[in-house]
């Protein structure tokens, strides 16, 4: 366990035991996740194989990877989230190994396997960001390909996560999109594109542990904003302050 780590196994088994299990990612046709879908759809593109997604708790995106012809496995220390992303995979009828673990254990059987690496809001909750994705990038295949996502806590939603449950907030290192493709090239891989994504979306704000009426009700009145933003008939160019996510995809020599 890597000890610049801002989480822990017994924080993540508290967060998926107090929340139902989610319903899979429905692709493009979900305004939340769409354009992410698209970046990771547009990385993806011409690659198969074995695809590893470390920090699998309670995976909603495993059924969309192995909907795109994956062979998908997962691993996670949080022996809570792995049962529910088991759960999910046997809800959606789908086949895939769980392994309940440290990615940044030796793990000697699992190293190199991998033709696609994804970590969807992980790296940020380590302090040594190259280091982090350095350490994942052991379980790719030469040639293979490391997919880095995590909320933007640069812009606009990392404000509004300060403002309403500053611990959340404090357990994540905010990356700007520049600082997410140089810890890549410092984890000695080959960045193939990195940009912000998404609209600005509030459904990310993470309360939890921190509720109360004033906070509940500010969150729910950004939500709404949020979902009127969707229905306007205009795309504002993706940037640091409007989008939600930072996404970067880089491949191994």
């Amino acid at each position: 366990m890597m000890e610049s780590q801002l989480t822990n196994p017994e924080y993540w088994d508290q967060i998926w035991n107090g929340s139902d299990l989610p319903s899979a990612i429905n692709g493009e046709a979900d305004p939340v996740t769409s354009e992410l879908c698209e970046f990771l759809r547009n990385a993806l593109a011409g690659r198969s194989g074995l695809l590893l997604e470390i920090g699998c708790g309670c995976s909603r995106w495993l059924p969309y990877f192995s909907s795109l012809g994956f062979r998908v496995a997962g691993i996670d220390y949080s022996p809570t989230g792995c049962q529910q992303a088991k759960m999910i995979l046997d809800r959606e009828g789908l086949v895939g190994d769980i392994f309940e673990g440290d990615a940044f254990d030796a793990n000697p059987r699992l190293l190199g396997r991998f033709d696609v690496v994804v970590s969807l809001g992980v790296v940020e909750h380590f302090q040594d960001t190259a280091e982090t994705i350095r350490t994942f990038s052991r379980y790719l295949k030469p040639r293979g390909l490391m997919i880095s996502t995590c909320p933007n806590m640069v812009g606009l939603l990392g404000l509004s996560q300060k403002v309403l449950n500053r611990p959340v907030y404090d357990r994540h290192i905010p990356l700007s999109a520049e600082d997410l493709h140089k810890a890549h090239r410092a984890a000695g891989l080959n960045v193939a594109r990195c940009s912000y994504v998404g609209s600005l979306d509030f459904h990310m704000i993470n309360l939890h542990g921190g509720e109360s009426f004033s906070k509940t009700l500010a969150h729910h009145m950004l939500m709404r904003l949020s979902r009127v933003g969707w229905k306007l008939p205009l795309r504002v160019k993706r940037n640091q302050l409007l989008s939600s996510h930072v996404a970067c995809a880089a491949y191994a020599d």
